[in-house]
């Protein structure tokens, strides 16, 4: 079975937390983070290189890269990078941390990042995107 290929919007310490779970994860092949601050470029996180900034999305798109997940805390942003996400085909990928409890009940949205000691049961459903 092939792993899917996926890239980290982001390079800050949340991104750096969502690259650690990814990096534990064996489903999925973490291909590197994506970064606007041209100073992070070349950085390498969790054993991955801040690519470029997300001009780069487009073709890492087409080089087979079909999940992504965004590293950002800031709602506004993270809306509008999903909405870019979205226009250029990829998947909104979820990452749920080793140590977090998900209760098989739980009902979870696209590109929901669950951070270690998260304790999520009682039927939530939780959104996309958070």
């Amino acid at each position: 079975m092939s792993r899917r290929k996926i890239v980290v919007l982001g390079s800050g310490p949340l991104a750096r937390m969502v690259g650690g779970i990814l990096s534990a994860d064996d489903s999925v092949e973490l291909v590197g983070f994506t970064d606007a601050e041209r100073e992070r470029h070349g950085e390498v996180l969790c054993g991955r290189p801040v690519l470029g900034g997300d001009e780069l999305l487009a073709d890492l798109r087409r080089q087979g890269v079909t999940h992504a997940l965004i590293g950002a805390g800031i709602p506004a942003l993270r809306a509008r990078l999903a909405r870019v996400l979205e226009e250029l085909g990829f998947e909104l990928a979820t990452a749920v941390h080793r140590m977090a409890y998900v209760a098989p009940e739980v009902i979870l949205g696209r590109g929901v990042i669950v951070l270690p000691g998260v304790v999520l049961a009682d039927n939530p459903v939780i959104g996309e995107n958070v």
